[in-house]
């Protein structure tokens, strides 16, 4: 015989139940990175327009540079860019240190480096004060940016379609 009151009881633990199970959390979607950059890297196309300054920390003053530079996986820094920015680091008064590096074909060389902001993508701009990488300064024109670069954003890289995108 069943009394009235198990009854209550059992009717009261399934209403919970059923409670805890509708208050449980679905999992968080991940929505989709907005990508400001969408690049065959066939045939070379990899390249992107980096806009930012070398800035000094103690007296604000900016020293702005614009180049072309290759999106390399393979290269461990942020940006890398030719001996010519050196003047640039010495009108804002920032030292620069020795940096040793070794290129892709296994040559050692000891570049100049210092930090700068990057604040613009192919005419995309940052969130302000921009992302601050490690510059290296060494010899002729080459622009790189490298995993100390790419490591800021979502970087995709789609082998069948030979596309990489980069963004938040």
């Amino acid at each position: 015989m069943i009394d009235e009151s198990d009854e209550e009881l059992e009717a009261e633990a399934e209403s919970e139940s059923e409670e805890e199970e509708s208050e449980e959390e679905e999992p968080e979607i991940e929505s989709e990175p907005e990508w400001f950059i969408i690049k065959d890297y066939r045939n070379n196309a990899s390249y992107v327009r980096i806009e930012g300054a070398i800035i000094n920390p103690n007296t604000l003053s900016r020293a702005p540079f614009s180049f072309e530079c290759k999106i390399d996986t393979g290269f461990f820094g942020g940006l890398f860019y030719e001996a010519s920015l050196l003047s640039d680091v010495e009108i804002v008064n920032v030292q620069s240190r020795r940096a040793p590096l070794i290129l892709a074909d296994g040559t050692s060389i000891i570049a100049q480096a210092c930090i700068a902001n990057i604040e613009k993508i192919n005419g995309y701009d940052l969130p302000y004060p921009g992302v601050p990488v490690e510059l290296y300064m060494y010899g002729r024109p080459r622009g790189l940016m490298g995993m100390g670069a790419l490591r800021s954003f979502m970087v995709l890289l789609d082998g069948p379609s030979e596309r990489i995108k980069i963004g938040f």
